[in-house]
């Protein structure tokens, strides 16, 4: 029997996929990061069908016995009850809609700008070089999603790190361990919180009428506080990146501001963040891309790789932000499982871009494209760091 190939494929750039994942078929088998088979699926027609398809879901019928895609607590296999996996995230979804409405996040919007602009006089005050991740993107997301939660921002330190591990890939103690941590520190505030409600997302959580306890409020809380720390962040240090390596796009944005919406888009279409993909299991027997999957088998959905199907975005590889139709990307998923906090992620990152490159025209790399890695083994697979030169007589306090 052939060996199958075995992800992460070799030679990734944080900013370009690696070949395997965009040649041969679109559905294949390969060996995941935790050794066992499991369908990778590459092409952005199958990738976008299956992300809305309801013959497959998160959980498992057989837990034990299912396909580990990682080490991760988050990714690394089967989640929700078999049978109540529909209902619970419908009744999820209910309860966290009304914070993440058109209504609240254009209310939000005026914070979010005030933010960007005190995270930037804290940028302008330090000398660069500086690493945009530690100054800017971390502290940027980390202050909003505190704000919508209700978490108090002086525990950024303990939840920054408990993220950080839970996204290992490799070493389940401590991601498992770091997540329970994480969730303990929630279920905590939604104590407080039913006790002194405040305007915020964990309050409304806590006092709402739903049929989840508070430990399972306590695991919801934790992944929306996770995806909009980590997971924002991470877009803003990959949207910056692609900006700050095409002059002539970046030339443009600076030129005609109505055009960083479109930038933002685009570098979500291509920030290949997590390359291993989003794991889903098979609840039957299905057939896509020619090829037969039978029910429990694990599946990677890979967005990063389906949102540079040559079919549909010509010459795929490169950054362009007069590209037509640039909301077509997957980056933030499909279907009933499209990403809550997509709005906020959007306006965060347009907020981000406008203010950095008003504020600090000649912001650069201070170290060549070629010199940028990632932090390898995690979900997130953020930059080891973005560090940034300016001139400083040129920055506008």
């Amino acid at each position: 029997m052939q060996e199958l190939p075995r992800l992460p494929f070799p030679g990734l750039h944080p900013l370009e996929l690696a070949d395997g994942y965009l040649e041969g078929p679109a559905v294949r088998m390969v060996t995941t990061q935790a050794g066992a088979p499991a369908w990778l699926v590459t092409g952005y027609a199958e990738v976008r069908d299956l992300l809305s398809d309801r013959r497959l879901g998160r959980s498992h019928p057989c837990p034990e016995r299912a396909a580990r895609l990682s080490g991760s607590i988050r990714l690394g296999g089967p989640a929700g009850g078999y049978t109540s996996e529909r209902a619970d995230h419908a009744a999820m979804r209910r309860l966290l809609n009304p914070a993440f409405s058109a209504r609240r996040m254009a209310r939000l919007r005026g914070f979010v700008r005030d933010t960007v602009e005190e995270v930037l006089d804290g940028v302008a005050a330090h000398s660069p070089p500086a690493d945009l991740r530690v100054c800017f993107s971390r502290p940027l997301a980390a202050r909003v999603i505190c704000e919508l939660l209700g978490v108090p921002y002086s525990d950024r330190d303990d939840f920054a790190a408990w993220a950080d591990e839970a996204s290992l890939l490799s070493e389940p103690e401590r991601s498992w361990a770091a997540w329970g941590r994480l969730v303990e520190y929630m279920e905590e505030l939604l104590r407080r919180k039913r006790r002194g409600p405040a305007r915020d997302l964990l309050s409304d959580l806590v006092v709402a009428e739903s049929p989840f306890s508070v430990a399972e409020l306590a695991r919801l809380g934790a992944a929306v506080l996770f995806g909009g720390y980590a997971t924002t962040a991470l877009r803003i240090d990959f949207v910056m990146a692609f900006l700050l390596t095409c002059p002539d796009q970046r030339a443009l944005v600076q030129e005609s501001p109505a055009l960083v919406e479109a930038a933002v888009e685009e570098g979500l279409r291509l920030a290949s963040a997590n390359t291993h993909g989003i794991p889903r299991y098979a609840h039957t027997d299905l057939k896509i891309g020619g090829v037969v999957i039978r029910e429990g088998d694990g599946i990677l959905l890979n967005t990063p790789a389906a949102n540079r199907d040559p079919t549909v975005f010509p010459d795929p590889g490169s950054f362009v932000v007069t590209r037509s139709s640039p909301a077509a990307h997957l980056a933030f998923g499909r279907g009933p499982r499209y990403c809550v906090g997509a709005g906020l992620a959007r306006v965060e990152l347009a907020e981000a871009v406008s203010a950095i490159f008003r504020r600090f025209p000649t912001i650069r790399l201070a170290i060549p494209v070629a010199e940028l890695r990632q932090v390898r083994g995690t979900t997130t697979e953020d930059f080891e760091q973005l560090p940034v030169l300016w001139d400083e007589h040129r920055c506008l306090s």
